[in-house]
């Protein structure tokens, strides 16, 4: 019995050594956040669905371990939104951005499961169209971005991980361009924790 559990725990031991990032080792993988808000209106006993908006984002990646405390790497990837109120003009708005994020991270926590620090920087290029009952209007887009992420990862196995980002805090820049020389520009700083900024993904080791 006693040998069955030193056998166990040196095998726990090594699969904890062998899943930990380690310098020079390249990484692949990707991270999907997807989320659906609906806006209501209650009078009463009355309830009103004022809209309702889908958002998914897909988002492959690859990275270098450049210790085992600190990877970079790029995402390359689209996120969409689509938002839809039939009482409202217009009735649907339909976003679609490429987005591409050179990213930095810190491991806090290494070994088999831990805690990261991602920082990025992020560029969207896309458009959005609003469609109307009898035509639709179609803007350029432009996004920019840059902050800090936290996250957690588990390997269940020796190269194969689950990972999850949660929250974000950085600066936005969005500018849309109807059309001309008409620019409209939104700028953001703050912290972010809207279901959009939940994401949840895979990485392998190679």
């Amino acid at each position: 019995m006693n040998r069955v559990i030193v056998i166990s725990v040196m095998w726990l031991t090594g699969l904890s050594l062998m899943a930990q990032p380690g310098a020079g080792k390249l990484f692949i993988g990707g991270h999907l956040s997807a989320s659906t808000n609906v806006s209501k209106t209650k009078s009463g006993s009355t309830t009103e669905k004022n809209g309702t908006t889908n958002y998914l984002s897909i988002m492959p990646m690859a990275g270098y371990f450049l210790s085992e405390k600190i990877a970079v790497g790029a995402s390359l990837g689209v996120g969409a939104t689509i938002y839809k109120n039939p009482n409202a003009s217009p009735d649907k708005v339909s976003t679609v951005n490429f987005v591409f994020s050179p990213f930095a991270r810190y491991y806090l926590i290494s070994g088999t499961g831990g805690l990261f620090v991602e920082a990025s920087v992020s560029t969207g290029i896309g458009t959005s169209k609003s469609y109307y009952d009898t035509v639709t209007d179609t803007e350029n887009n432009l996004d920019f971005s840059f902050g800090v992420a936290p996250g957690a990862y588990y390997y269940i196995t020796p190269k194969l991980a689950l990972e999850a980002k949660f929250g974000w805090l950085g600066f936005e820049s969005f500018v849309s361009k109807p059309g001309g020389d008409v620019k409209d520009i939104n700028n953001n700083f703050g912290l972010r924790l809207t279901p959009d900024s939940f994401s949840f993904g895979l990485t392998y080791t190679l």
